[in-house]
């Protein structure tokens, strides 16, 4: 163990990609700390990248020695090496762990619900879930429910709109359109279908997308999720209903 070095990982045990480990000075450690906490707090909103921080800190404080998470480009998870090397840490000198999840943020539920509303979208409110709903550009009053036994902070909120807009499959949602013409008064013809259900895909991904809901950069750090959960199911409502 060094008695002259501390090892300082900062990590996010929701996108676990974003890890590193800056080795430092004992006598720097406490205001590097500091300064990792600070410039961790809302990144993501301000256009950042996780690895371009971490190295401007370093260069900052003039520390050579900083290790970025080494992870499989397939699922986005660290790699063997990297988590036996993390792993070894503490037998060589103190470690200082940081949870980016942990610091908070100064964004907050309704911050996001705000900016959701400056996209169109009508965001109603119940004890039970959000719903979410716009109207697509062939007139559908497309809607998706995200459940607030899943959502106990910004943090969450951000994950679930990602989840939703990463399973909305474009090809299944116009062939369910499709599958209903001579059923259903109201429902276009097949070119209009198609071309909708990919207009509403972008909504979902402008939505996912937006500064205060991307949880990094998403032009420069963005690394698709290695696995999508079905957590929320979307309910369609017929063509023309102009719910308000």
């Amino acid at each position: 163990m060094s008695e002259n070095t501390v090892a300082i990982r900062c990590k996010s045990e929701m996108n676990r990609w974003m890890d590193s480990v800056m080795v430092v000075p004992q006598e720097q450690a406490d205001d590097i700390e500091q300064s990792i906490k600070e410039r961790m707090r809302g990144f993501e909103r301000n256009g950042s990248c996780y690895g371009d921080v971490m190295r401007e800190i370093a260069q900052a404080a003039g520390i050579e020695s900083l290790a970025l998470c080494d992870y499989d480009e397939d699922t986005d998870e660290p790699t063997d090496a990297w988590c036996e090397y993390c792993a070894g840490l503490s037998q060589k000198m103190p470690v200082i762990e940081i949870d980016i999840g942990e610091l908070g943020d100064e964004v907050n539920i309704d911050d996001l619900l705000d900016k959701a509303k400056e996209l169109g979208w009508c965001v109603h409110e119940s004890d039970t879930e959000w719903e979410f709903i716009q109207s697509s550009t062939a007139g559908e009053d497309f809607f998706f429910d995200i459940s607030a036994s899943d959502v106990r902070n910004a943090d969450d909120m951000v994950r679930e709109i990602r989840s939703y807009a990463n399973s909305f499959d474009a090809e299944e949602h116009a062939k369910m359109w499709i599958e209903a013409q001579g059923r259903v008064s109201g429902v276009p013809d097949l070119k209009t279908l198609v071309k909708d259900a990919d207009a509403i895909k972008e909504m979902l991904d402008e939505l996912a997308a937006a500064p205060n809901l991307s949880y990094w950069d998403v032009t420069a750090c963005v690394k698709p999720e290695a696995a999508i959960r079905e957590v929320m199911r979307a309910k369609i409502r017929l063509f023309g209903s102009n719910r308000k």
